[in-house]
């Protein structure tokens, strides 16, 4: 599990995926807002295909965590073998108070 809030006073976080940020065949991020897992509040994943031109997710609170996950065992056995992780690169940003009752208000 990888805690994406390294902000003092961050009260919200937004995730934006870089343009070269692909998803793996059969891959998937998490996001939960407990280091558990137990609560999960986002989901971006892929099927059999590739996936990139993520979306940039928005979350109304500063406790965020994420696990990348991989199933490659879902592919024929002959895409297995030449099955590559990509990373997915992101930039995290942090929302302070007074943004956030200006997003609200306006």
């Amino acid at each position: 599990m990888t805690e994406l809030n390294r902000f003092d006073n961050a009260k919200a976080l937004i995730v934006s995926f870089k343009k070269e940020a692909k998803l793996a065949p059969c891959s998937g991020v998490r996001f939960y807002d407990d280091k558990f897992g137990y609560k999960e509040i986002a989901h971006v994943y892929t099927a059999k295909d590739e996936r990139g031109d993520l979306e940039p997710l928005e979350f109304k609170e500063p406790n965020l965590y994420c696990r990348y996950y991989s199933n490659k065992e879902c592919l024929p056995v002959q895409l297995q073998y030449s099955y590559k992780i990509h990373p997915v690169e992101a930039t995290i940003f942090a929302v302070d108070d007074l943004w956030t009752i200006g997003c609200y208000i306006g």
